[in-house]
């Protein structure tokens, strides 16, 4: 079962391992973008950061979406970390019954040298055009937008439709 589904273009990191693994009972770590997955360096780099007994893989968003659809799976705690917007909504569209999403981190680094980037969210939630459309088609969708940085902070609803770009 998915126990949360996380944007981070960070993907693995401290928080990830140190707080977000324990915080949601987690057993397995489910990195979802194709380009990652297709980049032997970042994806041992990956398994680097996956310390303990906890399980990983990094994969497209059609076979994580076979993955998360597996009765199998139900058996089970994934948490699963999107890279971009666009692998969010890709992941949304082919799993059905997601109900929520973390839009946590977000442009810091994809969108550091692009022109027309607006921040949304404190820092947290930075975005172009394209993925603010990205962001709306999935919350008009009927999903739940959150913003969650860590455990220990507040979980907060996103309006998307509503924030100024």
């Amino acid at each position: 079962m998915i126990v949360e589904i996380r944007l981070d273009e960070r993907l693995v990191h401290g928080q990830t391992m140190t707080n977000w693994m324990s915080f949601f009972g987690a057993t397995h770590v489910l990195v979802v973008n194709e380009a990652t997955a297709n980049d032997p360096l970042q994806v041992t780099a990956l398994k680097m950061a996956v310390t303990g007994n906890y399980k990983l893989l990094v994969t497209n968003t059609e076979k994580a979406a076979d993955i998360l659809n597996d009765e199998r799976s139900k058996n089970f705690k994934i948490y699963v970390l999107c890279k971009t917007p666009q692998d969010v909504l890709e992941l949304t569209k082919l799993v059905p019954g997601i109900k929520e999403v973390n839009l946590a981190s977000y442009g810091r680094i994809e969108k550091a040298n692009v022109p027309n980037r607006k921040e949304l969210v404190s820092g947290q939630l930075i975005v172009d055009d394209e993925d603010l459309q990205t962001l709306r088609e999935i919350e008009s969708s009927g999903i739940k937008c959150v913003m969650h940085v860590l455990p220990a902070t507040q979980r907060t609803k996103l309006n998307i439709g509503s924030l100024k770009y």
